[in-house]
């Protein structure tokens, strides 16, 4: 297998002609369960996302850039493609080029495209096939939905991958700096890390991705993004990537890091081709995109008995109060998290939990979903930990940068 190769279809069809006159392609992607029924497999749902400008921007005398994202799709296993728009910027000088666009399909067919305008990650999703893309339906000029946010000023290299149907996890390199410049030209004050997004239920709520910082800091600076043709700092290169476990769901990434800290074997200077390595980071804890359930207390399908709260220290001064209520299977109440914390000024109360999950081997769960902090939409992440007869430990971080964490004075957990 893999002796000898044939091209049987191109992926930017000569239709598009704006497309042929210049162009920059993503990742491939295979709908491994598009044909499941044909041994051979001969039509597949092939996708191939890319980037490109119009006939218009190449006769235009002033600068233009790759504004257009597209999805070519294959019903037949590859020998033809038709492209559809999935983003056209009216902008003409935004570009979408910037490493890349990329694409994933999860186990329904539903098919995420994600793509960067060298500053904010972005998205679009479509449920039939790449005919159409949300939020726009027919109008590919309809914005998609941006990602990434504080403190991930700007991001780069948007990387997924899709699990059971609308879940979906995104890695993208995140820096604390946001310039009117390219990341190419970024100040060595700027610090990079890994973000981690992730939506478990895309087609019912496409706007609440959670967001975390997946690694200490990876780099400082530039990062140059033209490949073999740099004159920069390319110390990220471009391997990036995440996948998940076909079991759990959870997630594992991989990623560049020229960082002493991170190097087993001492190296200097940061920075540098000598510092540079590979890293991976592996989820622990929190949901994944395969199995288990959206909404609370389910675990699996198994109803489960998840609450508790209780006065603990103020994450500046005096004493606050957290607690959640996760078990609506068990006696029917609103699935809900909240804090109240007067010596940091914090009023917390969610509006939604999307998602429940419990880690049988910590004695704990954690809890995603959205809230109002003093009134303001937030995204939130709640970890609570069942001690026994100890006082259990709450951690919630809400993501306008409030943090409260640390064991209960009174109260308890209960986790069964």
């Amino acid at each position: 297998a893999g002796l000898t190769f044939t091209q049987i279809g191109d992926a930017i069809t000569p239709l598009e002609l704006g497309s042929r006159l210049g162009f920059k392609i993503g990742n491939l992607m295979i709908d491994q369960n598009s044909n499941t029924g044909d041994p051979a497999r001969n039509n597949d749902i092939v996708y191939q996302t890319y980037a490109s400008g119009s006939v218009q921007d190449a006769i235009n005398p002033n600068p233009t850039d790759f504004h257009i994202v597209w999805m070519a799709v294959s019903l037949d296993g590859g020998k033809t493609f038709t492209d559809h728009q999935v983003y056209n910027d009216p902008i003409d000088t935004h570009g979408y080029a910037h490493n890349f666009t990329n694409v994933s399909v999860d186990r329904a067919g539903n098919v995420y495209s994600f793509f960067s305008d060298d500053h904010y990650v972005y998205f679009k999703y479509s449920t039939n096939h790449g005919q159409t893309w949300q939020p726009g339906g027919s109008d590919p000029t309809v914005p998609p939905i941006r990602i990434s946010r504080t403190p991930a000023l700007t991001g780069i290299f948007p990387w997924s991958t899709a699990g059971d149907a609308g879940k979906v996890d995104l890695v993208y390199y995140g820096a604390d700096y946001y310039g009117p410049e390219h990341p190419d030209n970024y100040p060595t004050s700027a610090n990079w890390n890994v973000y981690f997004a992730q939506n478990l239920n895309v087609l019912g709520a496409p706007s609440s991705w959670t967001q975390v910082q997946a690694s200490p800091i990876n780099h400082h600076g530039a990062v140059c993004e033209g490949g073999v043709g740099c004159t920069g700092n390319r110390d990220l290169y471009d391997d990036f990537g995440v996948a998940a476990r076909p079991t759990t769901g959870l997630a594992s990434i991989i990623y560049s890091d020229d960082q002493s800290d991170q190097f087993k074997t001492p190296c200097t200077p940061n920075n540098s081709a000598t510092c540079d390595h590979t890293s991976i980071a592996t989820q622990l804890t929190g949901p994944g995109i395969v199995g288990g359930g959206t909404g609370g207390g389910g675990g699996g399908g198994a109803c489960r008995e998840a609450d508790g709260g209780g006065d603990m220290h103020s994450a500046k001064s005096g004493t606050a109060h957290s607690s959640f209520d996760a078990d609506g299977c068990k006696d029917g109440d609103t699935n809900q998290v909240q804090a109240s914390d007067p010596g940091a000024g914090e009023d917390f109360k969610s509006t939604q939990v999307q998602s429940v999950a419990f880690d049988d081997v910590a004695h704990s769960i954690t809890i995603f979903g959205t809230g109002l902090s003093n009134g303001k939409a937030v995204n939130f992440q709640m970890v609570a930990v069942d001690h026994g007869a100890l006082p259990g430990t709450v951690f919630l971080a809400l993501d306008d940068g409030y943090t409260l964490s640390g064991t209960l004075i009174n109260g308890s957990v209960t986790l069964n």
